[in-house]
């Protein structure tokens, strides 16, 4: 199977400091009165014959194709499973702390590209009746709610006992006809259209010919980013997250970035950080692949109005960034808006592969997603996962990505920094539930 265009851009795109790898890690709970030794191996012997035998986990790059458009998946018979499934046990302290040390060990170890690019850490007694487990998958491979498919479906296939074809893919049927003539004209109009209205846009002051993304200056947050990281999380309460952002007339990824902006003002400050420009945030929207796994998606580009004091008058603003951005796209077919995307950011593109510093300007400051999970419990025997986190990767000169998803009735928070050139950003949670908890003070629901 061919690599689709935004997979191979993050081939090109890894290098020592940038590995394209998602993260994350999903915590279970023992059944009361069960033989954990017992229900831990059996789930580690069944995810084995999984990932044995089901896609994506058997791709690998196939070396025979040459040349960066000819790159295609190849589908493996055999996987040594110990290569890419390892068991490590923690102390007895059963602190969080000795969790955060493992995460900081494990996550930044780039993937071999030349086997399957995944690995899974099962981490045992993480406290008295947890256990852990880490993954990281290359995003060549998928993206973020290709992620959340395939986790869902292997922990359906593990607590009904039907370990193949767990995730079917769409075989495309074989034709000749190409696209009528009609369909491509349509297409580039919809295509030119857009483009003249980023050109058009009188936001723009310095250069006429560029999209307004590409006026986002450069910020505390956009150094050369080193090959050390800095992972976090925090969970909120979904319903009484979404009461707080309905109550505004907001939506739960409005009232997240505004949160997110105002923890970055309080960081800025702590740090004494003096930055008086509004951030650009960019939020990647799914374009859901029916039956199939891989990278879909546009990316949004909103002003996080983080020179603005006030939370309220905040997501006000947000918000309204937000409802202009959709109705751009759902006023544009899927192909128009990934072929948007692809001109846009071809040039950001190049400059990431051939390190070009000053080249061009940042489209973004800093990226911040919101994937939909599971609303029901995931179980299988003798354990449920209880929370899940997730982390995707740093782009140079980008050195912070916020993630979020949520899982049954909780929103979940997973941060990735650069450790050599943003001090202290383990505070960065801390500001953030800080933020969260001002605004509810200020709702009053």
């Amino acid at each position: 199977m061919k690599l689709k265009f935004q997979d191979k851009a993050y081939l090109l795109v890894e290098s020592e400091n940038t590995p394209m790898h998602v993260f994350g890690f999903n915590i279970f709970k023992y059944s009361p009165g069960c033989n954990r030794e017992k229900v831990l191996q059996s789930f580690i012997e069944n995810l084995k014959i999984i990932v044995s035998n089901n896609h994506p986990y058997n791709q690998v790059i196939d070396k025979e194709a040459q040349g960066f458009f000819s790159k295609q998946w190849k589908t493996i018979s055999k996987i040594n499973t110990d290569e890419h499934i390892h068991v490590l046990s923690l102390n007895k302290t059963r602190d969080d702390q000795e969790l955060h040390s493992v995460l900081d060990k494990v996550a930044p170890i780039r993937l071999d590209l030349t086997k399957p690019p995944w690995t899974i850490h099962i981490i045992d007694n993480y406290q008295e009746d947890l256990f852990a487990v880490c993954f990281k998958l290359h995003h060549s491979l998928v993206d973020g709610l290709s992620i959340v498919k395939l986790g869902n479906a292997t922990m359906e296939a593990l607590a009904n006992g039907s370990y193949y074809d767990i995730f079917p893919q769409n075989k495309k049927k074989k034709t000749s006809n190409a696209p009528s003539i009609s369909k491509r004209v349509k297409l580039i109009s919809e295509v030119s259209s857009e483009f003249f209205k980023i050109a058009s846009n009188p936001i723009l002051k310095c250069w006429d010919n560029l999209p307004e993304w590409f006026q986002s200056k450069n910020s505390p947050l956009n150094q050369r980013i080193g090959s050390q990281r800095v992972y976090d999380f925090l969970s909120f309460n979904l319903v009484e997250f979404k009461q707080i952002a309905n109550h505004h007339g907001a939506t739960i990824n409005d009232l997240l970035l505004c949160i997110c902006s105002g923890a970055l003002r309080r960081y800025f400050k702590e740090q004494k950080i003096t930055y008086h420009q509004n951030l650009k945030v960019s939020v990647p929207s799914s374009l859901p692949l029916k039956n199939q796994l891989g990278n879909a998606f546009s990316l949004l580009i909103f002003n996080l109005e983080n020179q603005e004091a006030d939370p309220i008058q905040r997501l006000k603003k947000i918000s309204s960034h937000t409802n202009k951005a959709k109705e751009r796209l759902s006023n544009m077919s899927r192909k128009a808006i990934l072929l948007v995307n692809l001109l846009c950011y071809l040039p950001f593109l190049l400059s990431q592969v051939f390190h070009l510093k000053n080249w061009l300007a940042l489209p973004f400051n800093l990226t911040i997603s919101n994937l939909k999970g599971p609303d029901d419990l995931l179980q299988c025997d003798g354990i449920e996962m209880v929370s899940t986190f997730a982390f995707s990767c740093l782009y140079n000169r980008t050195g912070l990505n916020i993630t979020v998803l949520s899982y049954q009735d909780s929103l979940n928070i997973g941060i990735i920094a650069c450790k050599e050139n943003l001090p202290a950003m383990q505070n960065l949670s801390h500001h953030i539930q800080e933020e969260y908890e001002q605004i509810k003070d200020l709702s009053q629901v």
